[in-house]
């Protein structure tokens, strides 16, 4: 646990105002879940919300500044130990994270018949953002609410890619799904990503949010196979540039975590209705 510690302080902070995939991953992540939703459960999800649900993929993003949702603040984040590439519990998530939302959700919506119709939504808002969040691998790591102590990294010093500037390896990673498909719809993306067996889609679906977080991990973290992990990279203002090729060669990453946050996100709404 000391090593840990120590990696917490190294490694960089996820920004608390930092948005997981933008709109087009998260849009693409809910695109896909609603392919796969029963009859039934959409016919009860329509009695809470009867617009598309994509509308709401990044409610939480936009509403997190709220005075009545303060709490949920720092719920987008992931703790993952950097020696195992698992969730780690860490004794100062004081503020909560992916999993406190993920679980709140679980039990709202499981007991949806003794709560009020407004927390139903509010839970559903909630579940559909954080699924994504949990399958975007720049929201897995130590958030820098639970950094034990400064010095914190600043993320100084822009990150280039193909001569375009972008604030943070973060920010590049946020938007791959809209580089890797530009001009194209969250549906016309899930139509063309969404080939996957019914064998793949049930092992995918196993297991509970800890085993889906330690997958996402696993799998996400792969996006530093060409690139070092930011927390390897001095934290300078002098700028930082991406390798040539490297969006090539994070889309199959991508789109494996689109596509299990779209089959777990269904699961769990044809689970819950």
């Amino acid at each position: 646990m000391k090593k840990f510690l120590l990696l917490s302080v190294l490694v960089c902070a996820i920004s608390p105002a930092a948005m997981a995939w933008s709109d087009v991953g998260h849009n693409v992540i809910v695109a896909i879940a609603q392919n796969h939703l029963t009859p039934r459960a959409k016919e009860n999800i329509r009695k809470y919300i009867q617009y598309d649900l994509v509308k709401d993929a990044r409610y939480m993003d936009r509403h997190r500044k709220d005075a009545d949702l303060q709490y949920a603040y720092h719920f987008h984040e992931q703790c993952i130990n950097l020696e195992t590439l698992e969730y780690d519990p860490n004794a100062q998530v004081d503020k909560g994270d992916l999993m406190r939302a993920l679980f709140l959700s679980d039990y709202n919506l499981s007991h949806r018949d003794q709560v009020s119709d407004s927390i139903v939504v509010l839970h559903i808002r909630m579940l559909i953002h954080f699924i994504g969040d949990l399958h975007c691998p720049v929201h897995l790591g130590i958030p820098s609410c639970w950094f034990p102590k400064p010095p914190y990294r600043q993320d100084m010093g822009k990150w280039y890619y193909e001569g375009k500037p972008y604030k943070s390896l973060h920010s590049f990673i946020d938007r791959a799904p809209a580089l890797l498909y530009p001009g194209l719809g969250e549906y016309e993306i899930a139509e063309r990503l969404d080939k996957v067996t019914r064998k793949q889609a049930r092992e995918w679906v196993k297991g509970d949010f800890v085993d889906w977080t330690n997958d996402a991990a696993k799998t996400g973290f792969r996006i530093y196979e060409k690139q070092k992990p930011v927390w390897e990279v001095p934290d300078t203002p002098e700028p930082k540039y991406l390798p040539e090729g490297y969006l090539e060669d994070i889309r199959d990453t991508v789109n494996e975590e689109l596509l299990k946050g779209g089959y777990r996100l269904a699961f769990l709404l044809n689970k819950y209705f």
